[in-house]
Parts: C-alpha cells; sequence; structure tokens
C-alpha cells in the first residue's frame, strides 16, 4: 500500500478508465480522477473527483494539485467537427497545466502507429499529442496500444439485423488486437511502478495477430449465428459509420485508419514480446464481452 502517491487521470468513465481507477484504488495510491461528469464516480475516501474540460488549462491544473504522475487519455469526441483539433488543443491545455505543476511522471495512452504521419486517420490525433507531452517531464511513456477488440461493439446492430460485419479491410488482413482488460491492467502497472525512467515508448499488442475473417469465425461460433464479413470500400464504410451517428470528421478519419490497416500498416507482430501474460484473446472477449451484450438485444 503507498497511500502517500497521488496519481492523477483523465478519462476516468470510459472502458479502460474506470477499469484503471478500481485497480489505482485497489493498491492504495490517491487517485485524482477528472471527468465532465464526476457524479458518475464511485466514492472513496482516496478519491478527489475534478468536474473539468481536457481542453481547460486551469481544469487540469487542479487535477493535478498534489499529484506526482499522470495518466493522459484523450476522450473522443465523435460529433466534433475537426477532430484532429480536438486532440491537439487537449494536448496543448495539457501541456500548459503540466508546466506549472509537480507531475514528474506521464503514461499517456496512445496508439498503434502514433509514430507515423497523417495517413493513419483518426490516429494522428495520438501523435499529436505525444508531440505535447513528450520531453515535458523527466519520465514520459507512451502506451500504443493495438485495435481494441472492444471495436466489435459496434458491429451489434448489423449482426443482429444482417448477420453480417462491413469494413474497408480485406477478410485475410491481420492486424494485433487487444482488450481493454488488458489495457488497463499494463496501464496501472506502470503507473505504479518505478522501474521506467525516462522519456519511453511500450507497444501493447495483445495475444496474436487476427483477420477480419477469423475474428468473424469466432463470433459465428460464440454467438451461435452464422455471419458473413464484406469488404466494403471508403465510401460505404463512411455512409454506414454516419448512418451510427458518428461525426462526418470522425467517421473520415477512421475510414482513413482502416484504409491505412488496410495498405499500409507495420508489421508489428515481430515486435510482441512472447514472455507477455494477457488474460482476454478474441474468444474470451466474445464470451465474457460481446456475446452477453448481444443476447441482452434479443
Amino acid at each position: 500500500m503507498d497511500s502517500q502517491r497521488t496519481i492523477a487521470i483523465t478519462a476516468p468513465l470510459g472502458s479502460i478508465g474506470q477499469l484503471l481507477l478500481g485497480s489505482l484504488l485497489d493498491s492504495g495510491v490517491n487517485v485524482r480522477a477528472m471527468s465532465r461528469n464526476p457524479q458518475k464516480l464511485a466514492c472513496s475516501p482516496r478519491l478527489r473527483k475534478i468536474a473539468g474540460s481536457i481542453h481547460d488549462p486551469a481544469d487540469i491544473a487542479r487535477l493535478l494539485e498534489g499529484a506526482d504522475t499522470l495518466f493522459w487519455a484523450t476522450p473522443p469526441d465523435f460529433q466534433s467537427s475537426d477532430v484532429l483539433d480536438w486532440y491537439q488543443r487537449a494536448g496543448e491545455a495539457a501541456a500548459e497545466a503540466i508546466r506549472g505543476s509537480g507531475i514528474q511522471r506521464i503514461v499517456h495512452l496512445s496508439s498503434l502507429g502514433a509514430e507515423l504521419g497523417s495517413e493513419t486517420g483518426l490516429i494522428y490525433g495520438y501523435h499529436l499529442v505525444e508531440r505535447q507531452l513528450s520531453g515535458l517531464v523527466p519520465d514520459v511513456l507512451h502506451l500504443r496500444c493495438a485495435y481494441f477488440m472492444e471495436n466489435f461493439l459496434t458491429c451489434l446492430m448489423s449482426i443482429d439485423a444482417e448477420r453480417r460485419i462491413c469494413r474497408p479491410v480485406s477478410a485475410g488482413r491481420s492486424f494485433p488486437m487487444v482488450a481493454t482488460a488488458d489495457v488497463a491492467r499494463i496501464a496501472a502497472a506502470v503507473l505504479l511502478s518505478r522501474d521506467w525512467q525516462g522519456q519511453q515508448v511500450q507497444l501493447v499488442l495483445g495475444p496474436a495477430d487476427l483477420s477480419l475473417a477469423e475474428a468473424v469465425h469466432i463470433l459465428a461460433e460464440e454467438l451461435g449465428h452464422e455471419l458473413d464479413y464484406e469488404q466494403h470500400d471508403g465510401a460505404a464504410c463512411l455512409a454506414q459509420l454516419t448512418g451510427l451517428g458518428l461525426g462526418d470528421s470522425m467517421a473520415g478519419l477512421l475510414v482513413r485508419t482502416y484504409e491505412w490497416i488496410e495498405q499500409a500498416a507495420p508489421d508489428y507482430a515481430a515486435q510482441r514480446d512472447p514472455r507477455e501474460h494477457w488474460q482476454c484473446d478474441f474468444r474470451s472477449f466474445v464470451r465474457g464481452t460481446f456475446a452477453p451484450i448481444f443476447r441482452s438485444l434479443s
């Protein structure tokens, strides 16, 4: 138990943030968590809730009061008219607040591909934030995460209504996937650890690369339904995403990300550490998360 430490976190109501917050509190540290809706956070004598915006340096400064370590996640705005500007302004606000704080260590939730340019679509937003945070304090670690398995939850309606999944990626194109539970576990470990120093990047690749054909096959087996995968072009995918309620900027960036995965994403598999332990493979994710939600729709 380390009751002398205080860790500040953003996005505590997200799928990763909720799990991370629980792990940090269970470890015995003090936590300061900022959200637009702090009343939704559970109560704990070691949790200080801060109402605020990731774009307001004054709010972020209040979050950082008394903290030595920061977990920074930039929650996306699916309706923003300019999503990349959303990320840029968040990074600028964070940097301004951090410069006047006592923060010595930052763990930033980022993405595979953040080392690249704007061809990565939405991932370029993480690049913009990385650029703002790197070098600000002595110790900065960017967690560059694989494609979240939870992204398949956006397919719930099409699976239920049409028994198919559509993306602008070929069925056989394999890429890394990871469950948010594993991301939260790793984030908690590096936040609590004193064993790393300096400016670092850690890849969070998940247990295996998986193609969409393989993912759909596992979904079909676990759900007990026949499912098809169809490769759509970018225009069809854009229409599907806006139909789900995403703004034009977010939908367009996501299409570009899928096109990058299809055409130009590096092969990260060789960098996967075989000694790394993963609690959740894709089948476990479907059984434990996807299938219960899918069946609740019936």
